[in-house]
């Protein structure tokens, strides 16, 4: 069994989807495991997961941010992007207001918690930064439904690489996932989808334990 040792892991959207089988999975491998979302989920508390309150919509601004996530933020060795709202029109569909929400919520916000959270990892002396993509693939090409949504994900991994890039001499990865559509289950049911990639999950927080441990 894969041993975590305390690793502090700091999961957005983790009360439900991939983040929430995540959170449940690196719990049970001995991470200590914090999660931010909008309600708890009960599954947490079996696990002694913690959680912080945290809303994210279109009016969301960096003075919104609970205190509570700002220092699970900046504390972390494992950094979890898991929330990111899925969106779905056709161009002629989608207004100004859903083309600024999902450059909010899909790109800006998650950017903005990468740059916090690398600023303390430095100073710890490494982590480990996930977030998660639309589609693997190596040329830019077009989409009928999800332009705006694959538009934030496409720019949030150029983040995410450049990261990965510039601070490799501090010990710091940055890795993007691609799980695919994952829908939703019945409370009490495994989600099959959310819990692959979980596992993926999982051998990247364990590889960066051991390091970390090294050092």
């Amino acid at each position: 069994m894969m041993n975590l040792n305390g690793l502090k892991v700091f999961i957005t959207g983790g009360t439900s989807g991939i983040g929430l089988e995540t959170a449940l999975l690196l719990a049970e491998h001995g991470a200590k495991v914090c999660v931010s979302g909008r309600t708890e989920n009960e599954a947490l508390k079996e696990k002694n997961i913690s959680f912080i309150k945290q809303k994210f919509d279109e009016n969301f601004s960096e003075q919104s941010l609970n205190p509570d996530f700002i220092t699970a933020l900046e504390n972390c060795s494992v950094l979890i992007l898991s929330y990111g709202p899925f969106f779905s029109a056709e161009l002629t569909e989608t207004d100004y207001s859903a083309w600024k929400k999902n450059a909010l919520l899909n790109f800006a916000l998650p950017s903005y918690l990468v740059s916090r959270a690398v600023s303390g990892m430095k100073k710890r002396g490494g982590g480990k930064i996930i977030a998660f993509g639309s589609s693997k693939k190596t040329k830019i090409r077009p989409f009928k439904k999800t332009a705006a949504y694959s538009a934030a994900k496409t720019a949030l991994e150029i983040v995410i690489k450049s990261a990965d890039k510039h601070y490799k001499k501090d010990c710091i990865s940055c890795r993007m996932i691609y799980p695919g559509y994952v829908t939703s289950v019945p409370p009490g049911k495994k989600a099959t989808g959310a819990l692959k990639t979980a596992r993926k999950i999982l051998k990247e927080c364990t590889i960066i334990c051991r390091k970390l441990i090294q050092e």
